[in-house]
């Protein structure tokens, strides 16, 4: 890689059949690829594409960093929970994220750094989600009698659930910052999957079997959609 190129970091994308480049104060310079691609091309697309690159670069030096805008509180609706997020700056190496009673979070040292505060949340939420959704799954399997064969829980950035063709589920784990009845439809929604792997009739006649007001919750779920920062 050529010295006068900035450092970048990469990103292997299921969803992307072209390359692209993106730069941006919290990141720097990412390159996103198709998981086909030979990586060992990059370099070589990446000369090829200076121009740009010193170009979107010095733009981005030469305007401000947005304001850094830092959550104060998180709603888990799931378990009708709000929390509240203190900031303490200190000047260390490390930054904490702690639980302390009466459902606040106390997140101490580098809290100028939004990349920082997310991850830190995000690995909250993980936690959380790993704590909560294996029961809903089990409960609501129970109640419709259809079991998957495995469950995941991710950081998905588009999709709130998705079913392999093996029936195991993956579920996202921002799924705890919604109202029950839309985690219901979601998990029902992946449930009805591992019988029918598409979005034909009968799909939707097995999920309106359990759910007669699905189209209800599905628009209803698109409205929070516009509220959770994925």
């Amino acid at each position: 890689m050529p010295d006068s190129l900035p450092p970048y970091k990469v990103r292997v994308s299921n969803r992307t059949r072209s390359i692209g480049l993106k730069v941006s104060h919290e990141e720097g310079l990412v390159i996103t690829v198709p998981r086909s691609f030979d990586i060992r091309l990059l370099p070589s697309i990446l000369n090829e594409k200076r121009g740009w690159i010193e170009r979107a670069m010095r733009k981005l030096t030469e305007s401000p960093p947005p304001p850094a805008i830092m959550p104060e509180q998180i709603d888990v609706r799931l378990r009708n929970e709000t929390w509240k997020v203190v900031y303490i700056f200190e000047e260390r190496k490390t930054t904490t994220l702690t639980e302390k009673p009466h459902h606040v979070l106390i997140i101490k040292g580098n809290t100028r750094s939004k990349l920082v505060v997310k991850r830190l949340i995000k690995t909250w939420i993980r936690k959380r989600a790993e704590e909560l959704l294996p029961d809903w799954l089990d409960s609501i399997s129970q109640k419709i009698d259809i079991y998957a064969q495995g469950l995941s829980i991710r950081d998905q950035r588009t999709r709130w659930g998705s079913c392999s063709p093996q029936n195991a589920i993956s579920l996202n784990q921002k799924l705890i910052l919604l109202p029950p009845q839309l985690v219901e439809y979601v998990i029902i929604h992946e449930l009805c999957h591992t019988q029918v792997h598409s979005h034909s009739k009968k799909f939707w006649s097995r999920v309106a079997n359990y759910l007669p007001d699905y189209q209800a919750r599905r628009k209803l779920l698109r409205e929070y959609e516009k509220k959770i920062p994925w």
